[in-house]
């Protein structure tokens, strides 16, 4: 399977959002899916916003180490 958009919105605190977003990618990773795609790439600060940016430091931190490595 795939978890496909999933995300938590900002009004958690960027904490709170980078241990949700390891629980994700850990819950994938022990159960074997086949991949997983969070919920939403962008710049957008605001508390109901799901954006994930460098603007968000923890939640890009565990989104990039979860990231599969790149060929090369």
């Amino acid at each position: 399977w795939i978890t496909e958009e999933f995300g938590f919105p900002q009004r958690l605190g960027d904490h709170e959002r980078a241990r949700r977003f390891q629980a994700v990618f850990d819950l994938q990773r022990r159960h074997g899916g086949a991949g997983v795609g969070f919920w939403n790439l962008g710049t957008e600060v605001e508390p109901q916003s799901h954006d994930v940016s460098d603007r968000t430091p923890a939640v890009w931190q565990v989104v990039r180490a979860n990231a599969p490595a790149r060929p090369g």
